[in-house]
């Protein structure tokens, strides 16, 4: 059960392109928006392209605050740089 199933919902590492901070959504191009919620979310990329900005905004932020508090949860339950087998993992790592 390593990292607590998180793996299977969300990108533990993330890097560029993809972002990690609900609060950055606002500032990103549609098209980054789009890369965001495939990429991260398992979304319908049908409903990507007919979802507006303002809709693509709210679901990467929605998103993004519920992986956000599962691994402060995932951090609090295992301990920094651990997961569900007691493993250390390397640093950055989520």
């Amino acid at each position: 059960m390593e990292n607590a199933g998180l793996e299977e919902h969300y990108r533990l590492e993330v890097g560029p392109p993809l972002i990690d901070d609900p609060s950055q959504c606002r500032r990103l191009s549609l098209a980054a928006l789009k890369i965001n919620l495939s990429l991260q979310a398992r979304c319908d990329a049908a409903s990507l392209e007919t979802a507006t900005k303002a809709e693509l905004v709210t679901r990467l932020e929605d998103f993004l605050l519920v992986r956000r508090a599962d691994m402060v949860l995932r951090e609090f339950v295992f301990g920094a740089g651990r997961n569900a087998d007691g493993d250390v993992e390397s640093e950055g790592s989520f």
